[in-house]
C-alpha cells in the first residue's frame, strides 16, 4: 500500500499570509495534550483566525504538543469511513475576522504501541550527534531500541533512515520516535481531494 505525508502549509492562497492560521484563545487548555496520553479531563478548547489568516477545512495551530489536526466536520464525516488510529475528538470552536463562531475539532492521535508496526529489523536507522552522522545501527525490536538509546550519551539520537512497515490496516496514523508526520493512505488521500488548507507529498513506505 502506497502512503503519504499529510502536511499542513506554512503560508499559501488558500491558507493566507499567516502561520498558525489561528491562535488559542487559552493557553493552558492547549498546554493539557500530550504525546502519549489523552487528558484525563476534556480541555476547553476555542481559538480565533490569526490576521491575514483564511479559514479552511483543515486549519494550522502551534500551541498544541501533542499530535493531531485541527477540522471542520466535513473533515470529520470523511475521517469517519476510514481506519485510523486511536483518536479522539474535542470541541474547538473558532471564531473568523467577523465574529462568526465555525465548529471545529482538535482531533488528538495517541497511541504508543503503534511503534509495533514498525519492521526493525528490516529498517534502517543510525545515531546522530548535533549535525554528524555517527554510522548505522542495527535494530530488532523496540525494546532493542530501548537497550540502546540507555547506553547513549544525552546529546545522541537514533534517527531513521528507512522505515517499513509490517501489514497493517490503518489509514491515518503517526509513527512514534522516529518522525514527526502523519501518513495517509492513497485511498484517503483521494477522499480528501476536496479538503482545504493540507498538501500531501510521497514518502518512502
Amino acid at each position: 500500500m502506497n502512503y503519504f505525508i499529510l502536511d499542513l502549509p506554512a503560508e499559501s492562497e488558500e491558507t493566507g499570509n499567516t502561520y498558525p492560521q489561528i491562535d488559542f484563545d487559552n493557553l493552558e487548555e492547549a498546554f493539557k495534550f500530550r504525546h502519549n496520553i489523552f487528558p484525563e479531563y476534556e480541555p476547553f478548547l476555542s481559538a480565533k483566525l490569526e490576521k491575514g489568516a483564511k479559514l479552511t477545512d483543515i486549519v494550522s495551530q502551534a500551541s498544541i504538543s501533542g499530535h493531531g489536526l485541527i477540522i471542520n466536520d466535513k473533515t470529520m464525516k470523511i475521517f469517519d469511513s476510514f481506519q485510523l488510529m486511536e483518536h479522539k475528538f474535542y470541541n474547538c470552536p473558532v471564531k473568523d475576522h467577523n465574529s462568526n463562531i465555525h465548529k471545529y475539532y482538535w482531533m488528538a492521535l495517541v497511541q504508543p504501541k503503534l511503534v509495533n508496526i514498525i519492521d526493525f529489523k528490516n529498517s534502517q536507522f543510525y545515531l546522530k550527534k548535533g549535525l554528524k552522522n555517527l554510522g548505522d545501527i542495527s535494530l530488532d525490536n523496540f525494546n532493542d531500541y530501548l537497550s540502546k538509546k540507555k547506553e547513549l550519551d544525552i546529546t545522541t539520537i537514533i534517527k531513521a533512515k528507512k522505515i517499513v512497515l509490517k501489514e497493517h490496516n490503518l489509514d491515518l496514523f503517526k509513527l512514534p520516535l522516529f518522525d514527526p508526520n502523519i501518513y495517509i493512505s492513497q485511498s484517503l488521500k483521494t477522499a480528501l481531494s476536496d479538503i482545504t488548507g493540507i498538501k500531501t507529498k510521497s514518502t518512502f513506505f
